[in-house]
């Protein structure tokens, strides 16, 4: 029962770092990357689709986007979704392909996505805080209702204690990462 406990927490830690990186990949640093672009719905066949499933999405030059839809009907849906995106680039139709040229970032809109990182990575920490809290809650129930002794119930809170601490390491680790990679020249 403990042990689903912990590893019930390791899971949902996890999952919450792959959030981050996924929340991290869509904002821009001085790298462009398809992750700018691959999520973005786009309405085709009597539904809305992400643009990753519609469409080869390549970097054929540092800051261009090469869109490349597998169905060439759906070039002006495709268009029509990259503009409502807030990407803040217009697309280039060219035949059956879409370019999306993407300008350097200015110092201006460096800062900004720093902070944008910031409060990604905060409502991160929030979210591994609230599991916790969850999880402790759950072992104090447990010893309260006589399931579990108190050392068990101590024993397990460092356990999960030391599954935070991880976390929050692996977390400060990506906002370094992904703010360096928005500092580049």
């Amino acid at each position: 029962m403990l042990q689903e406990i912990v590893s019930d927490t390791e899971e949902k830690f996890q999952a919450t770092i792959e959030h981050l990186k996924s929340e991290l990949a869509t904002i821009r640093s001085s790298q462009t990357s398809p992750s700018l672009v691959e999520d973005i719905e786009v309405s085709a066949y009597d539904g809305s689709y992400p643009l990753k499933e519609l469409a080869a999405i390549s970097v054929p030059e540092p800051n261009l986007i090469l869109i490349q839809p597998w169905d060439h009907s759906i070039v002006e849906n495709i268009e029509s979704a990259l503009n409502q995106s807030n990407l803040g680039v217009s697309p280039a139709v060219d035949g059956a392909n879409i370019r999306l040229a993407i300008p350097a970032l200015s110092q201006e809109r460096r800062e900004e996505m720093v902070r944008k990182v910031g409060e990604i990575v905060e409502e991160t920490r929030v979210a591994i805080r609230n599991i916790r809290q969850d999880k402790m809650k759950s072992l104090d129930n447990l010893e309260e209702n006589g399931k579990i002794s108190e050392d068990e119930r101590d024993r397990t809170r460092k356990q999960i204690q030391s599954i935070v601490d991880d976390h929050n390491e692996q977390i400060e680790k990506i906002k370094t990462a992904k703010t360096a990679s928005l500092e580049l020249t």
